[in-house]
């Protein structure tokens, strides 16, 4: 097994000219995760509808690359954790702005997330750039076509892909 050194941060890519965040959300009890997940990429997963909904100068400034649903029993916090939403702005005042309106989002009366989400900011990223994939294709996804963006007539069989993740909301 590679053993790392502090010295590895010569390989790698910092993060200076965009904002990277893991942002991990939880749902409140009375809202379904899923349900809350399809509305936070529904309203945001669009460069072009952000842009226009936000009052964005360029598309990529807020690029929320999916939401995923996890498994709410891993305990990092009391309550868990439902939503990880990998989002990518062109700064912390672009973050921030996702952050609030997604804390924001209501069911009738009531919010749909418990404030605050927790932020994971990206430093840098090992390795430097996409390596050997960026993502996987399944049997499924391949054959029933649901692959986002495209990724398809290139990806003749199942596997490993050079596109991107959010390409592929599936994995």
């Amino acid at each position: 097994m590679a053993e790392a050194t502090r010295n590895d941060y010569i390989n790698a890519f910092e993060s200076t000219n965009r904002y990277r965040s893991w942002l991990f959300v939880t749902v409140n009890d009375h809202s379904d995760p899923y349900i809350a997940a399809k509305q936070i990429f529904e309203d945001l997963g669009n460069p072009y509808k952000v842009k226009k909904e936000f009052g964005l100068e360029n598309d990529g400034d807020i690029v929320v690359v999916r939401v995923d649903v996890i498994n709410p029993d891993i305990e990092i916090k009391p309550g868990g954790f439902h939503l990880i939403i990998p989002v990518d702005t062109k700064d912390s005042t672009e973050m921030d702005r996702v952050k609030q309106y997604i804390e924001g989002l209501k069911n009738g009366e009531e919010s749909v997330v418990a404030s605050p989400i927790t932020e994971a900011n990206v430093q840098y990223h090992f390795p430097q750039g996409p390596y050997f994939s960026n993502g996987f294709i399944s049997d499924i996804e391949r054959t029933t076509g649901k692959i986002h963006h495209g990724v398809g007539p290139e990806q003749k069989d199942e596997g490993l892909t050079r596109r991107s993740p959010g390409d592929n909301p599936w994995g």
